[in-house]
């Protein structure tokens, strides 16, 4: 896969903290917190394989006029943030706290294919079907490895600015935490929805005119039910 190389998608660094209260956050500027940890955990997700009808799958895909449908997939990268932990210190009537370590997993969060129920397991067309979907499969999984440190880099600048706070109560700490994973997930949305809109381009560079025949040549024509 040919490497393209990304503009950070860092449109929020927030000039006003939405973090949290703002009275004494000066004091806790001035406290060496260290950096926050950060993990990026790759899960390339397992596919789920269903039957669908050729009407179901015309309806899915109804402007591809060359071919008979026979087969999907449907991918779809997306990230979950876990395991947010903070560190703290006293000062006044509370607390100064800044995010310690967190997680997040960068992963295929929908991963179908749709196979044509005309065909049965272990058929010829069936096989022909069922390899040329999980090529599909493979350009999203390896897209997903080949984009992670995109990704990864892209974390570690939010991460950075993502200032301490001072508290007073386990309310405002869960809004501390609550407005990190929102500042997160605005910021890296942008890229996630770039990365899935490169999936869908080598997606329809697979499938052309030549490579349906190249398929339908691997059976007998008499196997086939082809639209007239």
């Amino acid at each position: 896969m040919k490497k393209i190389y990304l503009f950070l998608f860092v449109f929020l660094i927030y000039i006003s903290c939405p973090f949290g209260l703002q009275a004494d956050d000066g004091l806790c500027n001035e406290i060496d917190f260290g950096p926050a940890d950060y993990k990026i955990l790759l899960n390339k997700g397992t596919p789920e394989y269903l039957w669908a009808s050729p009407e179901q799958l015309k309806e899915w895909l109804p402007d591809t006029s060359y071919a008979t449908v026979n087969g999907l997939t449907i991918s779809h990268m997306g990230m979950v943030i876990r395991n947010m932990n903070f560190t703290a210190q006293n000062i006044q009537k509370g607390a100064c706290i800044r995010l310690k370590t967190i997680e997040i997993e960068f992963k295929l969060d929908d991963l179908r294919v749709y196979l044509n129920n005309e065909y049965k397991a272990g058929s010829c067309p069936y096989q022909a079907i069922l390899d040329h979907e999980n090529y599909h499969v493979r350009v999203a999984q390896e897209a997903l490895e080949f984009y992670a440190p995109d990704f990864q880099e892209q974390v570690g600048v939010l991460i950075e600015n993502i200032p301490p706070v001072y508290i007073e109560s386990q309310e405002q700490t869960e809004h501390y935490g609550n407005s990190i994973i929102t500042y997160l997930v605005k910021n890296l949305q942008p890229l996630i929805s770039f990365l899935n809109k490169k999936v869908i381009e080598k997606n329809n560079e697979i499938d052309t005119p030549e490579s349906y025949q190249a398929t339908l040549a691997l059976c007998p024509v008499s196997d086939w039910k082809l639209d007239e």
